[in-house]
């Protein structure tokens, strides 16, 4: 969803037809972090990932995440074998950073990424798997590309882009991202 839970777990709710009041949101949220913590050890990467991680670090581009999961939630999802996308980053702003004052689809987050990595926004590239992250990053002035699932169920969950991001790049595997046409290098 790319926004901070608080933020979508009463859209949740109420899609689902549930009360969505703050001791509701609370409690699901509880129950919903206990069974996501449970799975976090069978997460993967994104396929390709680890191959683009390596390729950006060897052409030396200030990397950072800009997540509207909290820092505890971060560690947790990217802990064991993921922690290879840590050591790639400069910078890590999180929905729980002081810096952060509206969540995704608000820019805050992306532009503080910039900021600790001294970058322009407008130089700067998102990948991004959450519409909310997408209009976060076009709010930030920064260009984007859309990840999109590769299985077929999540795939088809995954939003039609419309009106300004209709013509939207997209990747299902970030092995597909030309690292040197996508930062103007020949």
């Amino acid at each position: 969803l790319g926004r901070r839970p608080r933020e979508w777990a009463p859209m949740v709710l109420a899609r689902l037809g549930l009360q969505s009041n703050e001791n509701a949101v609370e409690e699901w949220l509880r129950s919903y972090y206990k069974e996501l913590e449970a799975a976090y050890s069978s997460m993967s990467l994104i396929p390709g990932a680890e191959l683009l991680l390596q390729r950006l670090t060897k052409l030396n581009v200030p990397m950072a995440i800009a997540t509207s999961s909290d820092r505890e939630t971060v560690a947790k999802k990217l802990g064991g074998s993921k922690a290879v996308v840590l050591d790639c980053m400069q910078a890590m702003v999180c929905g729980d950073d002081p810096a952060v004052k509206r969540g995704k689809p608000a820019p805050d987050g992306f532009v503080e990424a910039a900021r600790l990595l001294n970058v322009d926004p407008e130089s700067a590239l998102v990948f991004e798997d959450a519409t909310s992250g997408l209009e976060s990053a076009a709010a930030a002035g920064m260009q984007s590309v859309a990840i999109r699932p590769l299985d077929p169920e999540q795939a088809a969950c995954f939003p039609v882009l419309t009106g300004s991001f209709a013509a939207q790049p997209y990747v299902t595997d970030l092995s597909e991202f030309d690292v040197n046409a996508g930062f103007g290098r020949s």
